[in-house]
Formats: C-alpha cells, sequence, structure tokens
C-alpha cells in the first residue's frame, strides 16, 4: 500500500526538524568543530613608551574603548589580541570578558606558576627591564589548558630583546571536542637590524611553534593566529615599499618553518596600511622611504597535525570606516594594524 500525502508530508517534517537540531544535541556531534577567530594587534605599547612619548603610547583610553566596539561588532569566537601590554588594554579585556569570559594569561607577565598556566616553557625573563609578550586569547567556549612559551630567539639590536614575546596555546572545548589555538606575535624588523637577520629569527621561532605546540596537543592540528611580521607582499624599496602586486617569497618559507600554511586563503587586503591608516602613517620616515608602504602582517593559520589539515573561509581584513567620525582620527582609530578574522572548520 502506498504512503499517504499525509504521511509522507510526516516524514519530510521529521527529517528537516532532524537536520536543523542545534550543535549541541547529540545528532550533531557527528558535525566537525567551527570556530570564527580574530587576530588584532591592538598597539598598546608598554607602558615605559609613554615617557618617551613613543606613537602607540598615546590615546590609550579612547582607542582601546574603539577596539573593543570593532571587537563586539564583529563577534568573532575566539580573538588573539597582540600588544596588549598596558593597562589600558588590560581595561579592555574585563570590559570584553562580558562577552568572552575565558582569557588566557597574557604571554611573558608570569614567568611560571600555576595559577596562571598549566605548563611554561622557553627564555622568560624576570627582569625589571624586560616587558611582557602582548599576546592573550580571549574565547566564548571554555579553556581546558593554557601553555605559554616564549620564545628562545631574539634579536639583541631590537626592542623585542627586551620583550618575553613567545606563543599562548590553548585547548578549547567546542562541541564536546577539543580545539587548539595558538596566539603569537613574532619578530619584528627594525631600523638598526639586518633584515636577513630578523627574517632569520621569525623562521626560528615559528619552528620553535611547531614543535612546541605539537607536543602539548598530541600531534593534533593547532589554529595559530596573530602578528606573524611577515610580509604578504613583495615590496618595490624604489617606491616607497609599494607592493609589486607578487606574493612574498617569505610566506614560503614561514609555511615551512610552521610545518603548515600561515596563510590559507588568499587575502590581498593590507593589515598594515601606511598610505590608508592615519595611525600606521606616522611610522613613515623622514626620507618618506615607506610612503606607500601597505601589507599584510597579521595572519590566522595552522600547524599540520597528524590528521586532515583544518579549512579555512570567509578570511577578511576589518576596515574602521564604520567606526563614528569626527573629533581626533588618533582617538577615534584603534591601532596602526587592522584585524583579520576568518572561519577555522576542523576535520571530523
Amino acid at each position: 500500500m502506498s504512503a499517504t500525502p499525509r504521511a509522507l508530508l510526516a516524514v519530510a517534517t521529521t527529517a528537516l526538524a532532524f537536520a536543523s537540531l542545534p550543535s549541541g544535541t547529540a545528532a550533531a556531534q557527528e558535525a566537525a568543530p567551527s570556530v570564527r577567530v580574530m587576530a588584532f594587534n591592538v598597539e598598546q605599547l608598554p607602558s615605559v613608551t609613554r615617557a618617551a612619548g613613543t606613537w602607540g603610547s598615546d590615546r590609550g583610553t579612547e582607542r582601546a574603548a574603539a577596539a573593543a566596539s570593532v571587537v563586539r561588532a564583529e563577534n568573532p569566537d575566539v580573538v588573539v589580541l597582540g600588544e596588549a601590554f598596558n593597562k589600558y588594554a588590560q581595561a579592555m579585556r574585563e570590559e570584553l570578558r562580558k562577552v568572552y569570559p575565558h582569557q588566557s594569561a597574557l604571554v611573558g607577565e608570569h614567568c611560571g606558576g600555576s595559577a596562571h598556566w598549566n605548563s611554561y616553557a622557553g627564555n622568560c625573563s624576570r627582569s625589571p627591564v624586560v616587558v611582557n609578550g602582548g599576546v592573550t586569547v580571549l574565547s566564548k567556549y571554555p579553556i581546558a589548558e593554557s601553555h605559554q612559551l616564549v620564545y628562545s630567539d631574539s634579536h639583541r639590536g631590537t626592542n623585542d630583546y627586551r620583550s618575553n614575546k613567545g606563543a599562548a596555546l590553548v585547548r578549547l572545548t567546542v562541541e564536546g571536542r577539543p580545539v587548539w589555538i595558538a596566539g603569537t606575535h613574532l619578530q619584528a624588523d627594525e631600523t638598526g637590524a639586518p633584515v636577513p637577520e630578523t627574517h632569520a629569527v621569525r623562521l626560528k621561532q615559528l619552528a620553535e611553534l611547531r614543535s612546541w605546540a605539537l607536543g602539548k596537543s598530541g600531534a593534533r592540528p593547532v589554529i595559530v593566529a596573530g602578528d606573524l611580521n611577515v610580509e604578504y607582499h613583495a615590496t618595490d624599496p624604489r617606491d616607497g615599499r609599494a607592493p609589486t602586486g607578487r606574493v612574498s617569497d617569505d610566506v614560503t618559507r614561514a609555511d615551512t618553518a610552521l610545518g603548515g600554511r600561515i596563510s590559507p586563503q588568499d587575502v590581498r587586503e593590507y593589515t598594515y596600511d601606511m598610505v590608508g591608516n592615519p595611525r600606521a602613517k606616522l611610522r613613515d620616515d623622514a626620507k618618506g622611504g615607506y610612503a606607500k608602504y601597505r601589507n599584510r602582517l597579521d595572519y590566522i593559520g595552522f600547524i599540520n597535525g597528524d590528521g586532515p589539515a583544518p579549512a579555512q573561509r570567509d578570511a577578511k581584513v576589518i576596515g574602521y570606516e564604520g567606526l563614528p567620525a569626527g573629533g581626533d582620527p588618533l582617538a577615534r582609530i584603534p591601532s596602526d594594524h587592522q584585524p583579520l578574522v576568518a572561519r577555522i572548520d576542523l576535520a571530523g
């Protein structure tokens, strides 16, 4: 006997209801975890820079509030903050705790202690002239574990030598399954330090991050987010360091050192724009050698593990066009960097 229309409708309705069950139900447990991640260098420099009048130490309260509004508007699941060195960044983190109740400690602020990290490793200095590493992870999901690494290598001729730069590695519980995320900030290029030498330090840091993170994750893939200081676009030094349209060879070298991909998607927007961002413009030298400098320095990628690599989609750079107009643009714009967001799907 054939099914009646009423019976067919009941079957279809049941199937639709089953397919739309929320992700926390037993039926949805087979789905792979998916998280939306933001990497945001908020340019809140150490308090010691205020006495020197260093750009990046100015307008801390206003810029922290603007940065928090950008995070809330974009509403990612996880936020990796870089250059969150000072009290203004700390106030921002506390304000965002309403949305992101699960937060790691600040990398390099504490060189030990089970109250702050499940484990800690690397070259962490307790010297009063060494500042913290400025990186922290904020999450909507519970943090089951958090681990700190302070990089063994930094360039002696740069300010990074006086900072406990490293990585915060967290294990989140997403839909009942583990998701590993490392937030980091790598060695920067600075005037007076040979670029080949700072590039070499970054590659060593990426290799150290890879070995350490995979050891903690049990060789599960690890999402990596932050300011890697790797130029995505090759630049023309004869034309104010303008982008040439070619992807830099440094990206391939960084992928190899990381054992994964720093940029799974071809995102050609700029996270550091000395043409369009008034705060970044301040970094140009007296000769205008960086007048046309625009590049991507911030990334969301992954370290390959023993299992299938994560997939990335919907990666984009967030502009500041939606912020309230008027007033002091150097106070209204939160940072000399623009944040990057992407959705990461982990294999089942």
